[in-house]
């Protein structure tokens, strides 16, 4: 009736390396330390029956111990010229791609049907804390936190050997970026690559 799964870990990245484009030029710093710790529980659980719930709950503190580096989208006071060459200390910053609160909770119900077969009904709830692209931790290169809703009917015939799935997914419309790629100027033009999925 119960399943509960548990993890816990600790990482720590020394040297801590970062790589990314300032001007025409790709390169990689690695003279830096930081830590990742955090814990994981998964639940699975069937209180009665035909009735599943299930989900995962992720707490994760991963920050940089100790880190300089220069930033490629760091303009002048009018925003515009040469990056500045002054290293950013960006100890104590959030690793990219790291939210500290992650998790889902999903609920569904096998309704039996007799001769037409078996009908399930799913929910299930998606959320995530602010997550950064960058080890600068910009607000403007982040993506918020938010929460999604997925809905699902699955139907499966008396003898087990169909099974037809209807879905909506994403029920409260969240664009979410899943990539950010922050360039410097090249040849005087900023560019940013972004992956966006959206309802």
């Amino acid at each position: 009736k119960l399943q509960l799964n548990f993890a816990a870990f600790w990482t720590d990245y020394d040297p801590f390396q970062i790589c990314q484009l300032a001007g025409p030029f790709f390169f990689c710093e690695g003279d830096g330390s930081a830590t990742s710790r955090g814990v994981e529980v998964e639940i699975s659980a069937s209180p009665v029956e035909n009735l599943t719930i299930n989900g995962h709950f992720n707490f994760l503190d991963a920050k940089i111990d100790s880190f300089a580096i220069v930033s490629p989208a760091q303009r002048e006071a009018n925003g515009v010229g040469i990056p500045n060459l002054l290293p950013v200390d960006v100890s104590g910053n959030t690793l990219p791609k790291a939210p500290q609160l992650a998790g889902s909770l999903g609920i569904q119900y096998a309704v039996q049907a007799e001769n037409w077969g078996t009908f399930t009904p799913r929910i299930q709830a998606q959320m995530q804390s602010r997550t950064y692209f960058r080890v600068f931790n910009d607000a403007d290169f982040s993506q918020d936190p938010f929460a999604k809703i997925d809905l699902s009917l699955d139907w499966q015939d008396q003898d087990g050997r169909f099974t037809v799935r209807t879905f909506v997914n994403n029920v409260t419309d969240e664009d979410v970026l899943n990539f950010l790629f922050v360039g410097s100027a090249a040849l005087g033009v900023n560019f940013t690559m972004l992956s966006i999925t959206a309802g």
